[in-house]
């Protein structure tokens, strides 16, 4: 009963670690092509924060 919970909690492990991985890599490969655009949009973020910031003087 003890092994069981014991593998149980390593599969639990496992399955937390693999997911992570994935989410990693696929956040890395979409960084990666996204790359160009990152620029972009933290002007626009920073615009649009500015034109708020008068707009609501």
């Amino acid at each position: 009963m003890q092994r069981q919970l014991q593998s149980n909690k390593l599969m639990q492990w496992g399955m937390l670690f693999l997911v992570v991985g994935i989410a990693i890599r696929v956040a890395l490969v979409l960084g990666h092509l996204l790359a160009p655009y990152a620029g972009l949009a933290i002007f626009a973020g920073v615009v649009l924060l500015v034109i708020g910031l008068i707009r609501g003087k």
